[in-house]
């Protein structure tokens, strides 16, 4: 047992004690039982004596005197012989009890130990239970709030992504549809893109193979149009080169796109305000094409000159 092994030494001696105890009363018993059998011999051998049967029977050579004088002194050693014997079991008796006595204080008190332990072991194991339990909520609630966090984080960085894009296009850029520090619900999630609307479970599937059909059609009408897509390094040097130019922020008022002309030098075909770019984000939080030709920023469609 548990409870057992953390019992100091005193407590074993005691129990060591209780075992002697216990084997000396054992001892005790069965020398009463003994010395009970030879009280009832002795009783039945006094009863023969008494009656002279045997004496007479045996002894008819003893005279009468030497009879009664051996009877006499063997009645005194029986009566001595009893009362040693009463004795005896009366000092039997009061040591018992002693005993008894000794062994029901020392049971109590292991009694009284054992539940104390017992006690204190259940209370701190309830107590490190609550801990742990208490430790786990507190887990769980950070990693919520931190979950919350970095979505409502990269939805304001798409935000910005677009109104950079759509600054670079030379569009006006878009204010934040959600205030600062206010958390962002799931239908605005779903509505920009950046979370899976509830009733479609393949909306990764679906966004990819959207994403590539865009690309795509996207490289189709820049081919059609004779607009080439330049390379990133290209870009950044063109990017590089209008701020140095303009010293302004990029996106600020006022500020022209380094791609507004592209495709004025890049062939006989020309637009007025370049390629609009669009979120890929339809009207209701569904993935589709921009619309065509339908006004100035909207879809990847001509400006107001048209082609020329």
């Amino acid at each position: 047992m548990a409870v057992l092994d953390e019992i100091d030494p005193e407590l074993m001696r005691l129990w060591s004690l209780i075992s002697e105890l216990s084997d000396q009363l054992t001892q005790n018993r069965q020398q009463v039982v003994h010395l009970q059998q030879q009280a009832d011999q002795v009783k039945g051998q006094a009863v023969h004596c008494g009656s002279g049967f045997a004496l007479r029977r045996w002894n008819t050579d003893i005279s009468k005197e030497v009879f009664e004088s051996e009877l006499e002194r063997m009645n005194a050693h029986l009566v001595v012989e009893n009362q040693t014997l009463n004795h005896e079991n009366k000092q039997l008796n009061i040591l018992l009890k002693e005993y008894e006595q000794a062994l029901d204080v020392i049971m109590t008190k292991f009694r009284t130990h054992a539940h104390s332990t017992q006690t204190h072991d259940l209370a701190l194991t309830r107590h490190y239970e609550a801990l742990l339990l208490t430790s786990q909520s507190a887990l769980m609630n950070s990693s919520l709030q931190t979950s919350a966090q970095q979505t409502e984080s990269l939805a304001r960085l798409s935000h910005l992504l677009r109104a950079a894009l759509r600054s670079l296009q030379g569009e006006p850029g878009s204010p934040d549809p959600s205030p600062p520090g206010s958390p962002s619900s799931p239908e605005k999630l779903v509505a920009r893109g950046l979370a899976p609307p509830e009733e479609s479970g393949d909306w990764n599937l679906d966004r990819e193979v959207e994403l590539a059909r865009l690309e795509a059609e996207n490289s189709m009408l820049r081919s059609l149009l004779g607009i080439a897509e330049s390379s990133p390094e290209e870009r950044r040097r063109l990017l590089e080169d209008w701020e140095r130019e303009n010293e302004r922020p990029l996106g600020g008022q006022g500020a022209m796109s380094p791609f507004a002309g592209m495709g004025k030098r890049r062939g006989p075909r020309t637009f007025s305000r370049g390629m609009a770019m669009q979120p890929f984000v339809g009207g209701g939080g569904q993935f589709g094409p921009p619309p065509m030709g339908q006004g100035r920023g909207q879809g990847m469609g001509m400006g107001e000159g048209g082609m020329r």
